[in-house]
């Protein structure tokens, strides 16, 4: 009587209690699981077609412009110094000009910078 009792109350409500928590844990736990790391997956690859497409291209942009800016001033070094000489000539005639239109365009300096 006691035993059929304790089966009755004991392991059948111990039973249907466990195929409730398997059942939350199937249908609730892990689809929340699985959808974080679907979420996550989504992210890792965004993270790496950005890092492919925009971070590398930047730096092979870079690393290129660097390449013909080099090829471009590579011809202004020709080790004569008469050319060397033309280009600080050159040089001083453009800062002397852009000084020349700012006084023009916004007056002479004051002297005062911290106004």
């Amino acid at each position: 009587m006691i035993s059929e009792a304790y089966r009755t109350v004991g392991i059948s409500a111990t039973k249907q209690m466990a195929k409730w928590s398997f059942a939350f844990d199937r249908l609730v736990i892990d689809r929340i699981i699985n959808g974080v790391a679907v979420m996550n997956s989504y992210g890792a690859n965004s993270s790496a077609w950005i890092e492919k497409h925009v971070i590398y291209a930047g730096l092979n942009l870079t690393g290129y412009a660097s390449h013909l800016w080099a090829r471009a001033l590579r011809l202004l070094q020709t080790g004569m110094v008469h050319h060397y000489a033309l280009i600080i000539i050159f040089g001083f005639v453009v800062l002397a000009n852009l000084t020349l239109f700012w006084i023009w365009a916004y007056g002479p300096p004051t002297g005062n910078v911290f106004r």
